[in-house]
């Protein structure tokens, strides 16, 4: 398929399709692009809401907007992708940091943390890679270190990020947005919104301006953001930044997660020392 009017980003369609199913999204573990063949269509000026708390000019509820999203995420089985980058003023990547959580239908949910770059620290951002399991009754997390790999095992279901449907994220930016255009797209027979806004600035960074500030978001007909993405420029020292904060969910009610292997292992090495000597 030859590329359209736009590309869209991996994991873009939520959509309901009949009985209230969901459209099987492609897989949201990276954010390689795909060729669609895509039209634009201008919002119009005035009318009702796009969907719960979004009309075509303004929030009106980021509450009720994140509640929309919640509902159509929560309970399903899901990928959530999680990215933050630090480019200079070249463009070049200073530092990277991806998070992938992966909830399946029986409780299982494998979640992934990679950084890299140099003084992520500086950045706000963490300098490890870890890896976490559960069933939801026990906890397997696994830490790449220097000096090889260590495994934790724990009660319950710990060490996951406190916000797993991104709703907390869609409410925390929204409110905040001022609305500059919303388009609607089609995208092989389904309709999606395209919002670009821009976002008052509080205490982010040191600019003021809050046209230095740009979110973009594609929010489905069921309500739901599919990604969403924030820019903004910031200085750390004598350099100036531009950080991009991307969030995706997709493969909404096909995700299917597996027990990864090195959880035996750690489960394996934590009852050989709890056995009595």
């Amino acid at each position: 398929m030859h590329r359209g009017v736009g590309v869209l980003a991996v994991a873009l369609l939520l959509a309901t399709a009949g009985c209230g199913s969901l459209v099987e999204a492609p897989d949201a573990t990276t954010r390689e692009p795909f060729a669609v063949e895509e039209t634009v269509r201008d919002g119009p000026q005035s009318g009702p809401e796009v969907v719960p708390g979004l009309t075509w000019r303004a929030v009106t509820d980021a509450e009720a907007l994140a509640e929309s999203h919640r509902s159509v995420v929560a309970g399903e089985s899901r990928v959530l992708r999680r990215e933050h980058v630090v480019r200079t003023d070249d463009g070049s990547v200073r530092a990277r940091a991806v998070g992938v959580l992966r909830v399946g239908e029986d409780g299982q949910v494998v979640y992934t943390f990679r950084s890299s770059g140099a003084n992520l620290g500086v950045f706000g951002l963490r300098a490890t890679n870890y890896s976490v399991w559960t069933n939801g009754s026990v906890t397997v997390v696994r830490v790449q270190r220097a000096t090889g790999v260590a495994y934790e095992v724990l009660d319950g279901r710990r060490r996951l990020p406190a916000d797993s449907t991104g709703a907390e994220r869609v409410r925390v930016l929204f409110e905040r947005a001022t609305v500059q255009n919303v388009t609607t797209r089609y995208w092989n027979g389904d309709t999606y919104y395209r919002v670009e806004a821009t976002v008052a600035p509080g205490d982010i960074s040191g600019f003021a301006d809050p046209d230095l500030y740009r979110l973009s978001a594609n929010v489905v007909n069921s309500g739901a953001v599919a990604r969403l993405t924030f820019r903004y420029p910031f200085v750390r020292g004598d350099e100036r930044f531009l950080r991009e904060q991307d969030w995706s969910v997709g493969a909404v009610g096909s995700t299917v997660v597996e027990r990864p292997d090195w959880v035996a292992t750690a489960l394996d090495g934590a009852a050989n020392r709890s056995r009595p000597r």
